[in-house]
């Protein structure tokens, strides 16, 4: 006698999905973990060359636009106003009191009126969340409302790199900084940051 070959029931069937779906929110859990941990780290390996650009740029005196070759190079940071890029400029301004030192917008990049020489946009999400001037958290550095933008500026004979911050008017309220400090965030919460010493060294981690 043949016995009627059984299929699954209504409730092992729900609890074969049920442990389908538990396991597939585990891999992409894990996925946009790894990917948001990647992106953060690459981007902060990219802002640091950025910064060693400019490094190079102004202790080799690179030629500007306008033919000079005393002028300064750095990088420009305002995460409250743009989060999402930083600007490689030159420093046009050679007088201390004539705005030295620091980044002037003018007309934005591609005008002959500004100091931008690129704006560099970060991928994937990944954004600026704070600037600082000492090693602290990034609840710290994004809190702090008198360091809102910060310029790093390398001027040739010096390799130092001079690091200074505005406030949200853009006065320059702490300058001649020891250190600077960029912390990134992904979409999916991973953090990195870049260490910038006055002495040069540029470092990501």
């Amino acid at each position: 006698m043949f016995k009627k070959n059984r299929g699954f029931t209504l409730v092992e069937l729900m609890v074969a999905i049920s442990i389908v779906i538990l396991l597939m929110s585990v891999v992409l859990f894990n996925y946009f973990s790894v990917n948001g941990s990647l992106s953060v780290s690459s981007a902060a390996q990219e802002l640091a060359i950025s910064i060693r650009e400019a490094q190079f740029y102004g202790l080799n005196v690179k030629q500007t636009s306008a033919g000079r070759f005393d002028s300064a190079y750095g990088v420009y940071f305002n995460p409250g106003s743009n989060p999402s890029d930083y600007i490689i400029f030159v420093d046009s301004n050679t007088n201390p009191g004539d705005r030295a030192g620091r980044y002037d917008a003018g007309n934005g990049c591609g005008s002959s009126s500004t100091e931008c020489v690129e704006r560099v946009n970060l991928r994937d999400g990944v954004t600026i969340s704070g600037v600082c001037n000492d090693d602290v958290s990034e609840s710290n550095c994004s809190l702090n409302p008198s360091l809102h933008s910060m310029h790093i500026v390398f001027k040739r004979p010096e390799p130092d790199a001079s690091i200074s911050f505005a406030n949200g008017g853009g006065i320059i309220t702490s300058s001649s900084q020891l250190v600077g400090k960029i912390y990134l965030r992904s979409q999916s919460g991973n953090t990195a940051y870049v260490f910038v010493r006055k002495t040069g060294q540029i470092m990501a981690k």
